[in-house]
């Protein structure tokens, strides 16, 4: 009967002290760094449909090229609403040397299990308000499964990701949305303080972008990105 107890015990400790529970912002960005570096390079055809307020685009078909650690090009025939890094989250470009990572919490982010984290730049001007970023982070397999951009007087931007296995073994976008919600509203346009927000064009909508094939791991030359952007 005791040994039935202390293995009934041992169990109990083993469910109420598991390492998720432990785990640290380092060995969550060690997991995440290992998923998104297993990638060297890819191509990928992008599918975007723009839903903007004062902005009106067909869907816009874009090819994607990347390869490690930032290297990205992009040809389309229609004009592309895409930032130059891409719109994932890289790790390279957010050096542990200058910004701070803090676990924050475990939340569900469209059933997923996440790790949420916050970042920050450690070099900060005083007076002035950083942009707000965190990463929800997915507990299983250490994929983004959200971003989130905000500025209290300004704006806040949610990129939401969906993931499919290629390959069988790698663990790629396969749809992102953008949702972007300006906080300033129209009367303010004419305000003194807005003369720096030039480019709020829109107080809100969406970017949907689909994956519709990936290339993978085909080893990529450096010339790809050495090309202006391709209309």
């Amino acid at each position: 009967m005791k040994k039935i107890l202390l293995f009934i015990f041992l169990i109990t400790i083993n469910i109420n002290y598991s390492p998720s529970q432990t785990i640290t912002v380092d060995q969550i960005l060690k997991k995440m760094k290992e998923r998104f570096n297993q990638v060297n390079d890819y191509t990928a055809e992008l599918e975007a449909n723009v839903n903007m307020e004062k902005i009106k685009m067909p869907k816009v078909k874009i090819t994607v090229y990347f390869k490690q650690p930032d290297k990205f090009h992009y040809e389309s025939k229609s004009f592309a609403m895409l930032p130059k890094g891409g719109i994932n989250f890289n790790p390279s470009e957010y050096p542990e040397d200058k910004y701070n990572y803090k676990l924050l919490s475990k939340e569900t982010i469209n059933n997923y299990n996440c790790y949420k984290v916050e970042i920050s730049p450690k070099d900060t001007k005083k007076n002035t308000e950083p942009l707000k970023t965190f990463l929800f982070i997915d507990s299983e397999y250490y994929v983004i499964k959200r971003i989130v951009n905000e500025k209290s007087d300004l704006f806040n931007i949610v990129i939401d990701f969906s993931h499919n296995w290629y390959e069988n073994k790698y663990l790629l976008p396969s749809i992102i949305k953008l949702s972007y919600d300006s906080k300033v509203s129209p009367e303010d346009e004419s305000n003194e303080r807005q003369t720096n927000r030039r480019l709020m064009k829109f107080q809100k909508g969406e970017i949907t972008i689909n994956f519709t094939k990936y290339s993978i791991n085909t080893g990529l030359s450096d010339d790809i990105f050495k090309q202006p952007y391709k209309k």
